[in-house]
């Protein structure tokens, strides 16, 4: 019978052998624009691990495709989570518990708790590496571990030093990270009496620098492989040497966590597929024509300046010097004459438009043009229905990926930040009767709110398209739910819906206003009346009697 460990290192082999598919894509983009990303050792050879050619593979001669990718990184950094302006909000689903003031307060207690943990740990800078991991590519990942004093300690992962496998809902249930630990850091990380035979052979044979492969497996469903699970920390952590001869040996180290503590985001996802695809799947073969452009370009530069030359069999033997200034003896001048062996034609305008043309494709694929709005704009306070103005194309093809990062980074990102600052004591009670659980977030940022406000605009054109139609067909005037389009509008835009009044407080008033109008509309009818009944009352009947037989001026009969 198989024992844990067994089957444990057996599913990290399969999935081993199920990542290599991806492995030759993922090398092209850190050899041709992410040379500093990317980690694909496969031995434990000490040479090999540190040496710098396996962490700075490049072959870049051009190197837009580079700073595009960090544009794009950076504009994701500053238009989804920015550490200087506001992104997410707490609330309750429910609109009139939302903004029951109690809880809304309590909310509110919440929100400075996780802004201020977010402010002290180092958050922003994991979530821009994981924003590069997503768009070079295709996934990133991020874990968020306890810390004594900060709360939080994020640690991000690059791509090749991790492996995936997700559940029957296609959702990531299993995290093998890979490192290449000498046997002195095995003894000072779990203690010589935890580790195998040949790590404490190495040890005392003073092989202190030899190193191991050594894999941490977070696992969602620990049972699976036999192994105990406790009430409330039903995540496993378990630590062993990736390959070997150990037999049953124990595991380095088994721990457990009560919630998961990774996050491994993709920026898109294609049907059961693992590993993400990224935006550079679609620019990567206009980034190795670049590279070929700028070389065949620098080839001509270099044969216009220094052209092959023809030169005499003498002169060949005893050297010719063609720096500037040189000076080369010859006794006959007519019969050592040196000239350029070929015309060579130096204009390579018509190359580098082709090169200017790729670039500007490369820089379109990695949205350039949307997120330098955001990094580099005149205003600060530019606004999202500016933004969406300007870049609503872009803001639709985006909007899949952004839901995505709601969902598989940002929102476990939050819950998991929740829970540490609960076990820190740092998250007050709730009100009486609040079920955490239904607790909902709201993101808040320029690019939200951009997506947003993309509809925006089809709402007043839809309005404005209606008040032109009424004039001529007045009944549809009843066309529109005017409180519903309002609402609908708010939340486009952004604004937080409690600091408008409840559906119910705001029936109360429109009929409040209804009846007021009936009383004044009474009012005015009643006015007049009364001002003749007045007038009737001040009429002397005798005068009346005069007038109708003509005695104030003549009969009227």
């Amino acid at each position: 019978m198989e024992s844990s460990l067994e089957k444990i290192r057996k599913h990290f082999a399969e999935l081993k052998q199920e990542r290599q598919s991806w492995e030759p894509y993922w090398r092209d983009v850190k050899d041709y624009i992410a040379p500093q990303r990317g980690r694909f050792l496969t031995s434990p050879n000490v040479n090999e691990v540190n040496r710098g050619e396996n962490a700075f593979s490049d072959k870049r001669i051009n190197g837009v495709a580079s700073r595009a990718l960090s544009i794009l990184a950076s504009g994701m950094q500053s238009g989804l989570t920015s550490k200087a302006r506001q992104w997410f909000l707490l609330t309750h689903p429910d609109p009139d518990i939302a903004r029951y003031q109690p809880v809304r307060e309590w909310y509110d207690k919440v929100q400075e708790v996780l802004e201020g943990i977010y402010r002290r740990s180092n958050v922003y800078s994991a979530l821009l590496h994981t924003y590069f991991e997503m768009a070079g590519f295709g996934s990133g990942a991020m874990s968020v571990m306890s810390h004594p004093e900060k709360v939080i300690f994020c640690r991000p992962f690059t791509t090749g030093t991790y492996y995936l496998s997700t559940d029957q809902w296609f959702e990531v249930d299993a995290f093998y990270y890979v490192e290449f630990l000498t046997a002195r850091q095995l003894e000072l990380n779990y203690g010589r009496e935890h580790l195998p035979e040949r790590v404490r052979s190495a040890l005392e044979s003073r092989g202190y620098e030899k190193r191991f492969e050594t894999v941490n497996a977070i696992l969602k469903h620990p049972e699976a492989y036999g192994l105990p699970v406790k009430d409330g920390e039903e995540i496993g952590s378990i630590h062993f040497l990736a390959s070997g001869n150990d037999g049953g040996e124990d595991f380095l180290r088994v721990s457990h966590y009560h919630s998961y503590p990774v996050m491994t985001p993709r920026w898109d996802a294609i049907d059961t597929d693992v590993y993400g695809v990224p935006p550079t799947r679609d620019i990567i073969g206009d980034v190795k024509m670049v590279q070929k452009m700028e070389s065949d370009a620098l080839k001509g530069i270099a044969k216009g300046v220094t052209p092959p030359m023809r030169i005499p069999p003498e002169l060949e033997r005893r050297g010719l010097n063609m720096q500037p200034g040189g000076l080369n003896v010859v006794s006959n001048m007519n019969e050592c004459a040196v000239a350029p062996l070929v015309a060579v034609q130096t204009n390579v305008q018509q190359l580098q438009l082709k090169i200017d043309k790729v670039v500007n494709d490369i820089k379109d694929g990695l949205y350039n043009s949307l997120f330098l709005a955001l990094l580099t704009q005149d205003n600060p306070q530019m606004t999202a229905r500016e933004v969406a103005e300007r870049h609503e194309e872009k803001l639709l093809m985006l909007g899949p990926v952004l839901e995505r990062i709601h969902y598989e980074l940002l929102d476990p990102l939050i819950a998991r930040t929740f829970r540490l600052a609960t076990d820190a004591g740092m998250i007050p009670p709730p009100p009486e009767g609040i079920d955490l659980g239904e607790t909902e977030i709201e993101y808040v940022s320029i690019l939200s709110q951009a997506q947003k406000a993309v509809g925006v605009s089809r709402i007043e054109q839809s309005v404005a398209f209606l008040g032109s139609m009424v004039s001529v067909y007045p009944e549809l005037r009843h066309a529109l739910n005017p409180l519903k389009a309002f609402k609908e509008y708010n939340n486009m835009i952004g604004v937080r819906s409690g600091i408008f009044n409840t559906d119910e407080d705001y029936e109360k008033a429109v009929a409040a206003d209804k009846k007021q109008q009936e009383l004044a509309q009474g009012a005015a009818v009643a006015e007049p009346l009364a001002n003749s009944a007045k007038l009737m009352s001040d009429v002397n009947p005798a005068d009346v009697e005069r007038v109708l037989t003509g005695g104030l001026g003549g009969a009227l009969l």
